[in-house]
């Protein structure tokens, strides 16, 4: 990349999938000092186009199905210079410089650039789950913090070996899997994607000692459970981040597999890691407790609350960032800390609990309903694969809880009876202002690269209904 002219600061597309190759290329963007911005390999023609058109690229790495599109892309004006990397074989990938000089876009990822005096390392946009996806650029000096955090945290050594099973486009698989294990000296072995059926073999197979897995990993493995559960002394803990892993999963989880589940809470604008549960002290259904990031919650008034005093979960530390690219996006920075728009609480021993998020709450006639609480209750009904609460409008009460679900198979029962008995059972387990009026089957959810539901998403495509 040098030879083809590749400087500090410039900007490259990644589009691949978990490989040596991908690694590769990220490591020596890294010592390039250019600025990464993976995407997701399997995006389909439409965004992909917007992704081409948003920034100006000096070079572009492309999975084998978006090298596909480039002919179409081309015929749309996108111009596109072949060149081999002769260092990268294994397997192989096709680079290509990036013609297009003169347009106006990128501009304000240029000025966010000229302001920086740390040396940028990754382009990366939130997941856009309650909103619009933010542009976050995150310098070497927090990924490092980031990854050493992880480290430390997690007592890392050389002697562990972990199971890459996120997509490396995703900040946990960059941080905590890959950049995490490097500074630490174990090792990473790394698969395309997860696999239910291959996940226990090849954890005893390879002598895996931690995975980094998101609740979506958690839940499949639990719904498909292998038996007899193979033996595996290695295996020190299960982390699971990304989304809220229900209290009642990773009880079964750990029931049914013997082993640790170590849940942690982070995201894009902190680099992967905000808060985890010590390795010998996990409290279930918490989030655990701060490692190296500052963590505050503070009410309507931005006046900090008492322990058990549920607020909003604000931010500040060393690979926390400071600002969004768009600098419209600041309003979310105040005095120095990040909020996050989470709503939690502290215990007295300072462990986290979250509760939902700001934008995601349901306002039932004046009463607030966390989506994840009634998902919960779902998720406890066998039938029940995936579960999905979000508040529609509704004359009478302003939103009215609907849960749209995934079934786990064909259950010989009319939709409208199903529908009913479901509703049944959340009136026994939840206060009837919480309980959904209305079940909406669906194929599949619409979901994030690590399983976390696409809120806005889903509900656009039921007001659309």
């Amino acid at each position: 990349m040098r030879e083809q002219g590749i400087v500090a600061g410039d900007l490259v597309l990644v589009s691949l999938p978990n490989s040596v190759g991908y690694v590769t290329v990220l490591l020596a963007l890294l010592d390039l000092g250019a600025i990464s911005y993976t995407i997701d390999p399997a995006m389909p023609r439409q965004e992909l186009t917007t992704v081409l058109a948003k920034e100006h690229y000096a070079a572009a790495f492309f999975s084998p199905q978006h090298v596909a599109m480039l002919a179409e892309l081309q015929s749309e004006g996108l111009e596109f210079q072949e060149n081999s990397y002769s260092l990268l074989t294994a397997p192989a990938l096709t680079g290509y410089l990036v013609k297009q000089q003169d347009f106006v876009h990128g501009e304000k990822l240029k000025q966010y650039r000229q302001k920086q005096t740390q040396t940028l390392g990754v382009l990366l946009y939130t997941s856009g789950t309650t909103g619009a996806p933010k542009a976050v650029v995150l310098n070497h000096e927090q990924l490092l913090a980031a990854a050493e955090d992880v480290a430390k945290s997690q007592e890392l050594t050389m002697a562990d070996r972990t199971l890459l099973v996120l997509p490396l486009f995703h900040i946990n698989a960059q941080v905590i899997s890959l950049l995490a294990t490097l500074i630490s000296g174990g090792t990473i072995v790394m698969v395309r994607k997860f696999s239910a059926s291959h996940f226990w073999p090849l954890l005893a197979q390879e002598g895996i000692t931690w995975v980094s897995a998101a609740p979506a990993v958690i839940a499949i493995l639990l719904k498909r459970q292998q038996t007899p559960i193979l033996a595996l002394p290695h295996l020190r803990f299960i982390r699971s981040a990304s989304a809220p892993l229900a209290a009642d999963l990773q009880s079964e989880f750990q029931t049914a597999f013997q082993v640790p589940v170590i849940q942690g809470y982070g995201m894009t604008e902190a680099a992967s890691q905000i808060t985890v549960n010590p390795l010998r002290h996990t409290k279930l259904g918490s989030v655990g407790k701060a490692t190296e990031t500052q963590v505050r919650i503070t009410d309507s008034n931005g006046t900090a609350v008492a322990p058990l005093g549920v607020g909003e979960v604000l931010l500040k530390g060393k690979h926390v960032i400071h600002h969004y690219v768009d600098r419209q996006h600041d309003t979310d920075f105040e005095n120095g800390w990040f909020k996050t728009g989470d709503l939690g609480y502290l215990d007295q021993d300072g462990y986290l609990f979250l509760v939902g998020r700001k934008k995601e709450m349901i306002n039932r006639s004046g009463d607030k309903i966390n989506p994840n609480e009634v998902e919960s209750v779902l998720l406890q009904l066998p039938q029940i694969d995936q579960a999905a609460v979000i508040g529609l409008p509704d004359a009478i009460y302003g939103e009215k809880v609907v849960a749209a679900v995934v079934l786990s198979q064909p259950v010989g029962i009319e939709p409208a009876e199903l529908a009913q008995r479901i509703i049944a059972y959340t009136k026994e387990q939840l206060s009837r202002f919480k309980c959904p009026s209305e079940i909406i089957f669906l194929a599949q959810l619409p979901l994030g690269p690590t399983g976390k539901v696409k809120r806005r998403q889903l509900k656009q495509s039921l007001l659309k209904v």
